[in-house]
């Protein structure tokens, strides 16, 4: 398995994980609100501070739509550079949020975790959104296997834009389209 293919799946565990803990916080909530709070308040301080809470969770939420949505569109699946980022935040936003889960960390520190680990790949994925859909650039958002068989070449393309073939085959690919050349 190349490194790219193997960027993929790791990439959707550890989205999928850390969207699975963030559930869990927005199930479990109370004792981290509490944590937030001194030992006596008040019920309108409580609520202030779970409406802080379930903002937050609902913003990470939002993100994980956009990057979601990015990714099973196919406009950053196969960017190393995008999986990379997402991977290594992803993974630290699991592993700290299961201790800000467990451990009844502040509240605060759920909004650093927030902009380092959810607005920071979501921010890139709008871009990588507009450099494909408004700018056609191509970032990696199609797949081409090259399969060497007898000095023979064939591409098949699964993409989301248009791609035009080299000049020596005078074809053109179009959407989401499968076709298969023959290199003479």
């Amino acid at each position: 398995m190349s490194a790219v293919n193997s960027l993929v799946p790791a990439r959707f565990l550890t989205i999928i994980a850390h969207l699975v803990i963030v559930i869990t916080i927005f199930w479990s909530r109370e004792n981290n609100v509490k944590a937030c709070l001194p030992l006596e308040y008040t019920q309108e301080q409580y609520d202030e501070v779970d409406k802080r809470l379930v903002v937050g969770l609902s913003i990470t939420l939002g993100l994980f739509a956009i990057e979601l949505a990015g990714f099973f569109s196919g406009v950053s699946m196969f960017n190393c550079s995008q999986g990379l980022l997402s991977i290594g935040v992803h993974a630290s936003a699991s592993v700290a949020l299961l201790f800000y889960l467990f451990e009844q960390w502040e509240c605060t520190i759920y909004w650093w975790i927030l902009a380092i680990c959810s607005v920071l790949p979501a921010i890139v994925e709008i871009a990588l959104f507009i450099a494909v859909f408004g700018f056609k650039k191509r970032f990696h958002s199609f797949i081409m296997l090259l399969l060497y068989n007898n000095y023979k070449v064939y591409y098949f393309y699964f993409g989301l834009i248009s791609y035009s073939a080299k000049s020596h085959y005078n074809k053109s690919f179009s959407l989401c389209e499968k076709s298969i050349f023959v290199k003479k």
